[in-house]
């Protein structure tokens, strides 16, 4: 499963944009309004993952089969201990005050 975006609602929508783009390289791609529900609609920055997705998914998953033991011991890794993992491309982040 793929998660497409997360969502902060914050105090101050554009130091956390800031804070986004400098620290972890997402880049802004607009702001809209979204209603909420409970009071008048907000605005929200929509910002775009560092990494640019494939259309295939494939592209952009990366499987790992590791074995969870063997952090602790390296002796250890039969199948009964596998774990195994998927890493995806970072979602789209919206922040909204």
């Amino acid at each position: 499963m793929r998660l497409d975006h997360i969502a902060y609602r914050v105090k101050d929508r554009e130091k956390t944009t800031k804070f986004l783009e400098d620290c972890l390289g997402y880049k802004y791609a607009g702001t809209w309004d979204i209603d909420f529900g409970d009071g008048p609609p907000t605005k929200f920055n929509m910002l775009a993952p560092p990494e640019v997705r494939a259309s295939e998914a494939g592209k952009w998953t990366y499987h790992a089969l590791v074995y969870a033991p063997s952090v602790l011991d390296k002796r250890v890794n039969d199948e009964n201990s596998a774990i195994t993992a998927e890493f995806h491309a970072p979602p789209e982040i919206a922040v909204s005050d």
